[in-house]
C-alpha cells in the first residue's frame, strides 16, 4: 500500500505520466513469491511505468524478434500482422507444479486452443514461442504461423514477451510477468484442478482463461480482441 500511495503522488507530479523519482526511502522484502494476478492486472499501467528494461535488453529482444520475422520479410517495427508471444515453461517446472498443485505439464491442447482464441479475433496473427524446451515446442507446436524464437537470456526473453501485441502464458510468475509488462490481452490455462486457483479471481477485460482439459469449458464467446498498426 505504501508503494501504491507513493506512486499515485509521484504520478500526480509527473508531466508525462512516467514516474522517474524514487518512490520509497527503504527496501522491503516480500516473502513467499506472491503473484496476486488480480491486483497486478488492476495496476498494469503503473507497473509497466515502474519496471522498464535497459536499452540493451530491449535492443537484443527486438533483434531476436526481427530474426524470427525475417522469413516473412518483416521486422518488429515493419509488419502488417499482430505478434502474439507464447511462453512455454517445461523443464524446471514439471516437478514443482506436480508437488505443489498436483498439476501435470500443459500439452499442445491448451496452446492450440489459445492459438484458435486469437485466430478467431485477429487478422493473420503470428505466434512467437519462447521456451526452456524448444525441441518440444518444435515437435508439438511449430506451424506456418508458429515460430520458435532463438534462445536468449531470461531477461531478453521476458523483454520479448513484453513486446508482443498479445500473450499466451503458461504456469508461473515469470510467464505472467512477461505478459503483464506488455500490452494487449493475456490467456492463461484453467482446468478441473481446484488446487491451482491463482488466476481464478482475475477480473479484467484483458485476461482470459483457456481450457487445458478436454472436458472443461471456458466461455470466451463475448471477448473482443483488437489490433492495429
Amino acid at each position: 500500500m505504501k508503494l501504491y500511495t507513493a506512486a499515485a503522488q509521484a504520478r500526480a507530479r509527473a508531466v508525462d505520466n512516467n514516474i522517474k523519482e524514487q518512490l520509497l526511502n527503504a527496501s522491503y522484502y516480500v516473502f513467499n513469491n506472491p503473484g496476486p494476478r488480480s491486483l497486478l492486472m488492476a495496476h498494469r499501467d503503473l507497473i509497466r511505468s515502474l519496471l522498464t528494461f535497459r536499452d540493451e535488453i530491449v535492443n537484443k529482444a527486438i533483434e531476436n524478434i526481427d530474426q524470427a520475422l525475417s522469413s516473412f520479410n518483416a521486422t518488429y517495427r515493419q509488419r502488417n500482422f499482430p505478434v502474439v508471444t507464447v511462453h512455454v515453461r517445461r523443464t524446471d517446472y514439471t516437478g514443482y507444479i506436480k508437488g505443489k498443485f498436483k498439476l501435470t505439464q500443459l500439452d499442445e491442447l491448451y496452446f492450440e486452443r489459445a492459438f484458435e482464441f486469437y485466430k478467431e479475433r485477429l487478422p493473420r496473427p503470428l505466434f512467437l514461442v519462447l521456451s526452456d524446451d524448444r525441441e518440444w515446442c518444435r515437435r508439438n507446436l511449430q506451424a506456418k504461423d508458429v515460430i520458435v524464437i532463438a534462445k536468449a537470456s531470461a531477461a531478453v526473453d521476458m523483454a520479448v514477451m513484453s513486446l508482443g501485441d498479445h500473450h499466451i502464458t503458461s504456469y508461473g510468475t515469470y510467464s505472467f510477468s512477461g505478459a503483464l509488462l506488455g500490452h494487449g490481452h493475456i490467456t492463461h490455462p484453467i482446468g478441473h484442478n481446484t488446487k491451482y486457483n491463482l488466476a481464478d479471481c482475475v477480473d479484467s477485460h484483458f485476461f482470459h482463461h483457456i481450457s487445458r482439459d478436454k472436458t472443461y469449458k471456458a466461455d470466451n464467446s463475448e471477448v473482443v480482441v483488437s489490433w492495429r498498426l
